[in-house]
């Protein structure tokens, strides 16, 4: 079956959505964080700003701005994802708690795709 991918992220953003409704925080983070990647790649497909550009290009800016306070922008990334890797991956015993604000990340990731799909001029009906 050929699927576009841009129909997965929003299906995953939907149920992202309606999880996030049911107060089941860490499903809703991690299926709206896949979908923030799907938007972020199809974004930049066609030419369109996407979060993880913004991201990268706002790490950067800071940064640069002042090094000895801001950290370098791979580590700084590091840390931004934190939340969305952490519910998907395990890193050995060492790793077996996650230490992130379910509610606050997933709704941080369900607004950046609402934002991307606006890049795209869509709208979409379900809202947090």
């Amino acid at each position: 079956m050929k699927i576009h991918k841009g129909d997965i992220a929003m299906d995953m953003l939907e149920d992202a959505i309606d999880l996030f409704h049911d107060k089941r925080f860490l499903s809703s983070l991690h299926l709206a964080s896949a979908a923030s990647e799907l938007l972020s790649g199809l974004c930049e497909i066609n030419g369109l700003e996407s979060s993880h550009q913004s991201l990268k290009q706002m790490v950067k800016d800071f940064h640069d701005s002042n090094p000895e306070v801001f950290a370098k922008p791979k580590a700084a990334i590091k840390r931004f994802n934190y939340s969305k890797n952490a519910v998907k991956h395990i890193n050995g015993e060492q790793d077996q708690f996650a230490y992130i604000s379910p509610e606050m990340h997933s709704e941080m990731y369900i607004k950046q795709c609402q934002k991307m799909l606006d890049n795209f001029g869509l709208c979409l009906v379900k809202r947090i």
